[in-house]
């Protein structure tokens, strides 16, 4: 008996809402200008050597690392080491292929490095070396309890990372659509 009253007042409820202007009780959206062209700024490749910085007296600034392939994510250990992930966009798809290759002669997409670096700043030159390759564009790192985290594009891998070491192969812990 309870369950046809309340079905009962569904109808009726439904009945009502339904014959009702909703539209009217809802804010008009602001009269906004029409959209204008696209304006994409293009990133400059600059050389380290056309680099001319200025700084406070105070500061001083110097050239810890040169050379690398489209750093994108820099994580400082507790240790006070460095690890870099290098990546870049190679295509996107469904993206008309004029258009890939017209980005690839900027310098915009082409191959990615796809790799890990670890930068041991414990002696007088620094030193860099390659921990992991054969990533999906990794971008994202975390450091935590002696594992080591790597975002991917479709997926977060998991590596054992004892004495700032990668121990075995890395266990995906989730996929990612991409």
């Amino acid at each position: 008996m309870k369950e046809s009253y309340v079905l009962i007042v569904t109808a009726f409820f439904m009945s009502i809402t339904i014959g009702r202007d909703l539209s009217a009780n809802t804010p008009q959206p602001p009269n906004l200008p029409a959209v204008g062209p696209t304006v994409i700024r293009l990133p400059a490749l600059i050389k380290s050597k056309d680099i001319n910085l200025s700084v406070p007296e105070e500061f001083r600034v110097d050239l810890l690392i040169d050379g690398l392939s489209f750093p994108r994510w820099l994580l400082a250990l507790p240790n006070g080491d460095l690890l870099v992930s290098q990546s870049r966009t190679e295509s996107l798809p469904g993206m008309p292929e004029e258009t890939v290759k017209l980005l690839a002669s900027m310098n915009i997409f082409g191959p990615s490095p796809n790799n890990i670096l670890y930068i041991d700043l414990q002696k007088k030159e620094p030193k860099v070396k390659v921990i992991l390759e054969n990533l999906n564009q990794p971008f994202g790192m975390l450091y935590l309890n002696e594992e080591l985290f790597i975002a991917n594009t479709d997926s977060i891998i998991k590596y054992d990372f004892k004495g700032y070491n990668i121990q075995g192969n890395g266990k995906r812990i989730i996929s990612l659509p991409a």
